[in-house]
């Protein structure tokens, strides 16, 4: 073991593979492992050449390497997509396989402990309850409709009796 950290060229093969598996890194799908690798290695290596006396090489050579590590962060950020995700413009907006519902009525297929399934226009879709529990077979209306929510209350029977 004191062969390796006395030898200066055994630190820059240690420092080299450091640098190149942060590189690695960037490219490669690994879950942090060559990271880890990278910093084990630039680590072993920065202890050599303090070891061996070589205090400014060392502290430049950590100074290199810090630098290296936040440009390669940075550039690992800016590949980052989130094309997925929704844009806040469409968030809102209604989901066209559901359509406009608001207003609509329909009747329950499943008991709603707040989420279920309904009958609305003779299609069944997936709706939510504002908190309310609503038993199946009840007849319900659409009060919100954004996005693919679908959110409905129980009709009120009572007062459209005559």
């Amino acid at each position: 073991m004191d062969t390796f950290i006395n030898d200066p060229f055994i630190s820059g093969i240690f420092l080299f593979a450091g640098f190149v598996c942060l590189v690695l890194e960037v490219f490669l799908p690994s879950g942090g492992i060559l990271g880890l690798l990278s910093l084990g290695a630039t680590g072993f290596g920065i202890y050599g050449l303090f070891h061996q006396g070589h205090s400014l090489v060392a502290l430049l050579v950590l100074a290199v390497f810090l630098g290296s590590f936040w440009v390669m962060f940075r550039f690992m950020l800016r590949r980052l997509h989130f094309s997925a995700a929704l844009p806040p413009d469409t968030a809102t907006s209604v989901d066209r396989r559901i359509g406009e519902l608001v207003g609509r009525e329909g009747v329950t297929l499943t008991p709603l402990r707040p989420a279920g399934m309904a009958q609305i226009d003779g299609r069944k879709i997936d709706v939510v309850t504002l908190g309310d529990f609503i038993e199946k077979d009840v007849p319900i209306r659409v009060v919100d409709n954004s996005g693919n929510r679908v959110v409905v209350r129980q009709v009120d029977t009572r007062s459209q009796t005559t």
